[in-house]
């Protein structure tokens, strides 16, 4: 299967400790700038000669060198890896300019933040140095596990050129907040965690600066690919295995970490993705996922397990811009956190529903959940629904400006939200109901503004069958604006009754 996004082709290290991707387009165009940059200065310092002292001829005969033109003058030189090679066997160098305006090339993608010293950047471990080999066959642990600790050791960056590294036992990164670790990966680099391995591929203690690059990682065995308390990962790729455990694939605790751009393949149904959990005594707060693929039999992502209550939980989480498709039973469940944004992602032929609030352990409070395109699988439940758990409470919910199609629910809220604001979305192709609140009485207040709803003959558009405190202002029910039926307090199948444009309280008769 190709890999849905472009991996990047060249990995430099500027003046400022930067770290920066450069495609070969870019990188031809950097070299060829900083060429003429050099004759721009040969010249110049010719015309320089001229003005002194001269010969007969007019040659100037100044003593000092000067750079031929078409060279770079003299500076200390970069090393760049070729693509599909090691570093320090197949390079290219290139001189670094003088002027800060001309460090940057055309196009460059930063990938690192926050930004380093320059001394944190300066060298590569090649683990085909420390004697892997890369072929899928031979046990590998050692020679990566000693070239992991001379880059941690050194800040530095740990390289895989292309090739299959078999694993046997998990790799363990030390908790030292001192240390800067890049693990970067050629097009092709896996880490396989082997059959006979009962454990995580890479364990990651750092609490701080882990920085993974286009590196797949593919186990084989019970456990998880990676579980990091820091982790910042981008053009990664997951695979879990079929007989993980109830292990998820890739699990993360901390502040600040993010996934970009990476995909997700799992092979037991029972397991998430992606999950991130807070640990004990362990502030967690601003994550992203952002841009990533979920496909596979299993679930994919879990927000909160409800494992530290008395001590606080995750907060602040994004979830933008994602593709779950033909995932398992759930393709985002929330169960503990405060303050989650689910948006602009694209969610398909999930078999049971697509977005699940629960409350585990302090539950969920701000809940943003806008402008996702939700298409269900046949049999699915709910595009959008809440389930039951131990914990407390579902508070401060938006719901506004999705598209949600079929499954038997647009919006099934069976446990009832604490505050919940419905707004601008767009329902239709439900085989039951386009809403159903069916604990209305112990929820709200639920304002429902601006949505359009449109459903089959004899499919509820609206059910609400007990009393609450509900509000409906300017909706569409199958191409009828509510706004213009007289008040009633009741509900018929098909149709939702309000008093003009202005919020309307209803308490709510039973259903007639």
């Amino acid at each position: 299967m190709a890999y849905p996004f472009r991996r990047p082709k060249q990995y430099v290290t500027g003046e400022n400790g930067m770290t920066m991707i450069v495609t070969g387009k870019t990188r031809k165009a950097r070299l060829l700038g900083l060429a003429c940059c050099a004759a721009v200065l040969a010249v110049l310092a010719l015309l320089a000669g001229c003005n002194g002292t001269e010969s007969a001829t007019g040659t100037a005969t100044a003593s000092d060198s000067r750079p031929e033109t078409g060279t770079a003058p003299e500076s200390e030189p970069t090393t760049v890896p070729a693509t599909g090679t090691d570093p320090g066997t197949e390079t290219v160098t290139a001189t670094e300019p003088e002027t800060e305006a001309e460090t940057e090339p055309e196009t460059v993608y930063d990938i690192s933040k926050p930004e380093f010293r320059p001394e944190l950047s300066a060298s590569y471990c090649n683990v085909r140095d420390y004697g892997a080999t890369g072929d899928g066959q031979t046990d590998d642990t050692d020679a990566v596990s000693r070239c992991l600790r001379e880059a941690f050791k050194k800040s530095g960056v740990a390289y895989f050129p292309a090739g299959t590294y078999r694993i046997t036992q998990t790799l363990t990164l030390p908790a030292d907040d001192s240390r800067v670790l890049r693990v970067i990966g050629a097009t092709g680099a896996v880490l396989l965690g082997d059959e006979g391995l009962d454990g995580t591929v890479l364990q990651v203690n750092m609490k701080y600066n882990f920085f993974l690059y286009n590196l797949d990682i593919t186990h084989k065995g019970r456990g998880s690919c990676v579980d990091a308390l820091f982790i910042q990962a981008k053009w990664c790729r997951f695979t879990g295995s079929a007989a993980s455990g109830g292990a998820d694939v890739a699990v993360f605790h901390g502040s600040n970490c993010r996934f970009t751009e990476c995909s997700f393949d799992v092979n037991d149904p029972n397991v998430y993705a992606l999950s991130y959990v807070k640990t004990q005594d362990e502030i967690s707060i601003n994550n992203h996922v952002v841009d990533n693929v979920f496909r596979g039999i299993g679930k994919g992502v879990l927000v909160g397990n409800g494992g530290t209550v008395g001590d606080g939980r995750c907060e602040g989480l994004k979830i933008n811009g994602n593709y779950f498709y033909n995932t398992g039973a759930e393709q985002v469940r929330v169960a503990e956190i405060l303050h989650v944004s689910i948006a602009h992602n694209t969610l398909y032929g999930c078999t049971g529903s697509a977005i699940v609030l629960t409350q585990r352990g302090s539950g969920a409070d701000g809940v943003y959940i806008n402008d996702n395109r939700i298409r269900m699988g046949d049999g699915a439940l709910a595009c959008i629904t809440t389930v039951e758990d131990t914990g407390s409470y579902i508070s401060s919910v938006n719901i506004n400006n999705n598209t949600l199609s079929g499954g038997q629910y647009g919006l099934y809220d069976p446990l009832g939200i604490i505050r919940a604001h419905v707004r601008e979305n767009r329902i239709s192709g439900q085989s039951e109901a386009g809403i159903f609140l069916e604990q209305s009485v112990n929820s709200g207040p639920y304002f429902f503004f601006d949505n359009i709803v449109t459903e089959a003959e004899g499919v509820d558009c609206f059910r609400i069958p007990g009393r609450g405190s509900i509000a409906f202002a300017r909706n569409v029910v199958n191409g009828t604006s509510t706004v213009s039926t007289p008040l009633r307090r009741r509900f018929e199948k098909g149709c939702v009754t309000e008093k003009g444009d202005n919020l309307t309280r209803l308490a709510m008769a039973e259903q007639v």
